[in-house]
């Protein structure tokens, strides 16, 4: 048996390898897919008073910043046992919608649109040439999400208006105004991608897993701030509905020897081994899609046509058009929040006595994100877990990976396998800061080929 290696995979916040298992006629046995970094973050928080951590989680990712601190700031308001105001909960989902547009903006131009619409080049500079002035367009409309960010969290990369059970800054009526104003650029940029990603998705992969799907849901209605957790099987057909704050009796996380992520996985079914099995799921935007009813009438819509391939939809590489609809969605709904002017009003919440122990739940761009929180009787922290989209999809990627790589040349390893595995795992968007780290939006790929302990070639993208 043979050991082709895959190193380094720059697609999520740290680093991670691919490990490929090939017998003797080049026909793959397993793969795994490998965090290879401890990152800590868990331990750094310890001792560090409770109302300071959103601000010091914002900085696990440079892009996943205002996600981990708004579902930090949730969990600051049960250990202090606040009662959030109105207005400062309707900031806090405007700061998560504008978010979601540039996160999926930049996630669909600069690293899942390139396979697609510039196969050759394979880069964000190849779709520049390819949509032409389009690619004008899609950049300044984001920038005006990377506007409402700074507007809502006082900066438009890591946010600091976080106070327990509200925000830190009234929203005035100008700048309500203005966030509406660039609502309406935001919901033209939803229609753009869409019009796009629609025209690729006959040349994207065909790969379904017969796993579960989870997302957050209220009422039965797409939300990504509030509702209850709720997983549907391949089927459509609700397996469990649980609160954030009953995570842990639902899902359980495993520890294995080859990776420093754990594997979550559903504990009623239990755990079975890494394989196409139930007891795992899909977290993201393919998955919020499937679950829940959309509340928007465009994205509404457009989301028909990707339901013609089934409902639930179970081909994981259109996460790409599940994500370029939830451009859409969340610019809808934030136009609807900035057309509010109960947004204005007061952001202060009353806070009691301290609790100990908080849970925040939010949906990530990646998929749903959990905080979990306790501290001693002055609000210190003294034990932290945090259960991040990326890990939550670690099991599908896997076994997604595995699928990819037998299908493809009757199930023999060849180069080819090297562009299809970075389809996979772009599909998925592993929490990553590629923006930063790879200007040609290309992964850094090396295979190692090994037989009998001899290195015997070495290939890299």
């Amino acid at each position: 048996m043979k050991k082709i290696t895959i190193n380094p995979v720059t697609r999520i916040e740290g680093h991670a390898k691919i490990s490929v298992f090939v017998d003797d006629r080049n026909r793959v046995e397993n793969v795994f897919f490998q965090a290879t970094e401890f990152r800590g973050y868990e331990k750094i928080l310890l001792g560090l008073p409770m109302e300071e951590v959103p601000r010091i989680v914002s900085t696990i990712c440079g892009i996943c910043r205002g996600i981990h601190f708004v579902a930090a700031l949730k969990a600051v308001d049960r250990v202090f046992n606040a009662e959030v105001s109105e207005a400062a909960e309707k900031i806090r989902e405007m700061l998560i919608y504008s978010h979601f547009i540039e996160d999926h903006t930049i996630t669909l131009f600069a690293l899942g649109l390139p396979d697609y619409i510039s196969p050759k080049e394979r880069d964000v500079f190849g779709v520049v040439k390819k949509l032409g002035t389009t690619a004008k367009d899609i950049i300044r409309k984001r920038s005006y999400a990377l506007k409402i960010m700074e507007i809502l969290g006082g900066k438009s990369l890591h946010p600091v208006a976080a106070i327990p059970g509200g925000w830190s800054k009234r929203l005035s009526e100008e700048e309500r105004e203005r966030i509406e104003r660039y609502s309406k650029e935001l919901v033209e940029l939803g229609e753009i991608l869409v019009s796009i990603v629609e025209k690729e998705a006959e040349k994207m992969d065909k790969l379904e897993l017969n796993l579960n799907f989870l997302a957050t849901s209220k009422k039965g209605e797409y939300n990504l701030y509030d509702g209850e957790r709720v997983v549907i099987d391949p089927d459509g057909k609700i397996v469990e509905k649980f609160s954030g704050e009953d995570y842990e009796e639902f899902i359980g996380e495993k520890s294995v020897e080859w990776s420093y992520s754990k594997l979550p996985y559903l504990k009623k079914l239990g755990w079975k081994g890494l394989q196409e099995d139930k007891s795992f799921y899909v977290t993201g935007p393919l998955a919020r899609l499937n679950v829940s009813k959309i509340p928007t009438s465009l994205a509404r819509e457009k989301a028909e046509r990707l339901f013609e391939f089934g409902k639930p939809c179970k081909n994981v590489i259109f996460n790409h058009w599940a994500r370029a609809i939830e451009v859409l969605l969340c610019a809808e709904k934030l136009e609807e929040l900035a057309g509010d002017k109960t947004v204005t009003g007061s952001v202060r919440g009353e806070v009691k006595k301290i609790g100990g122990e908080g849970v925040g739940v939010v949906e990530a761009p990646r998929g749903l994100l959990i905080h979990h929180y306790k501290t001693d009787g002055r609000g210190v922290v003294k034990w932290v877990n945090l259960i991040v989209a990326t890990t939550q999809n670690t099991p599908a990627i896997n076994i997604a990976l595995k699928k990819a790589a037998r299908k493809i040349s009757k199930g023999r390893f060849s180069e080819k396998t090297l562009e299809a595995f970075e389809r996979v795992v772009r599909a998925f968007d592993p929490c990553m800061s590629c923006a930063t780290h790879s200007v040609s939006g290309k992964i850094p790929i090396e295979v190692e080929i090994w037989r009998e302990g001899k290195l015997i070639r070495k290939v890299r993208n």
